[in-house]
């Protein structure tokens, strides 16, 4: 196993999110050499036997329903598992070349205006989408700083959308997550453009009311700026906000069902049968399946909301942990 078991450690941040982070070397993410896919096929029948049966809730039906022997059908599977690995590894590295550079470039020149201009153009029109194509209330309130928030898409075209949205009960909320406000964490909950069909777990297009429709209209936001807009609302009802702290520092992305983000944690934990409610395993940034997560469906919103507000959060990724059967933990640190 490439990357060592450790618990993630509850890190404690500033709540400051502009103060100056970028003038010591450390502000930087290391960019990483070039790195190849490591993971072996099982060196047995019984090793293949094994990933085959852990792997299969996460294969293509298609693949599952092939009539053939079951000898191929493990080949086929494990081919299939490489496929997805190999290529979310590709653009887990694709997707933090970006961030690399900006992180760089804001080390060697923390003023430029062009760039900070440019962020501050984009989150803009960022917020603008936000307040106009989506609702956004509050689900339930645990405690002073704990907030469960929902948000649904908007049809621009329709006067009565909001209204509409209003009277949806949660079930039919397109987005619903929980933000700490004290630990500076945002838990994913459920964040579905459309829902999912609780026979196959794929997203089932029929019902019109749990379609992002601000997204199908070509108005809406990714997943990883519903994620800080939800915060940014939810710390303007915080009646403490100058002390809660000013973005998110963890993302836990819970409740996985997508299929290929799933695959892709079992093929991270080489050496491992399966993975269970008693895992956890934390893969430091740099390594093969740290990039390999971060570029899944699910891990890929952690990047691309630290790369569009850099320069406010001052972070770099420093891991990402595989916790229980169907959870991600992305932790950023100053």
């Amino acid at each position: 196993m490439i990357a060592s078991k450790a618990l993630l450690q509850n890190t404690s941040h500033q709540s400051n999110a502009r103060k100056a982070r970028f003038g010591g070397a450390q502000a930087v993410q290391k960019s990483p050499p070039a790195i190849q896919m490591m993971k072996s096929q099982p060196k047995d029948s019984l090793e293949m036997l094994s990933f085959y049966l852990n792997a299969m809730g996460f294969m293509p039906g298609s693949l599952l329903k092939m009539d053939i022997d079951r000898q191929e059908k493990m080949r086929l599977c494990w081919e299939s598992a490489v496929s997805t690995y190999q290529k979310n590894l590709a653009n887990g590295k694709r997707y933090c070349q970006p961030l690399e550079s900006n992180l760089k470039t804001l080390q060697t020149d923390p003023k430029n205006k062009d760039w900070l201009d440019s962020q501050t153009e984009k989150r803009k029109t960022y917020t603008e989408k936000f307040h106009k194509n989506y609702f956004t209330r509050e689900l339930e309130k645990a405690n002073e700083s704990t907030y469960r928030i929902g948000s649904v898409g908007l049809d621009s075209h329709d006067p009565a959308s909001r209204s509409k949205a209003q009277a949806l009960p949660e079930e039919k909320m397109n987005y619903r997550n929980t933000v700490d406000l004290d630990k500076g964490e945002l838990t994913g909950g459920h964040n579905f453009a459309v829902t999912l069909s609780p026979l196959t777990l794929e997203p089932d297009y029929s019902d019109g009311n749990l379609f992002d429709i601000a997204r199908k209209r070509g108005e809406g936001l990714n997943n990883s700026e519903i994620f800080w807009q939800q915060y940014q609302w939810a710390l303007k009802q915080h009646p403490h906000a100058s002390t809660a702290s000013a973005f998110p520092q963890k993302l836990i992305l819970a409740d996985i069902t997508n299929k290929e983000t799933l695959l892709t944690m079992l093929m991270a934990l080489e050496g491992e049968s399966s993975f269970n409610s008693f895992t956890q395993e934390e893969f430091q940034y740099g390594t093969e399946e740290c990039y390999a997560l971060l570029g899944s469906t699910i891990g890929r919103a952690s990047v691309f909301m630290l790369n569009d507000h850099l320069d406010e959060m001052g972070m770099r990724i420093k891991s990402i942990t595989i916790k229980g059967n169907n959870c991600l933990i992305v932790e950023y640190v100053d």
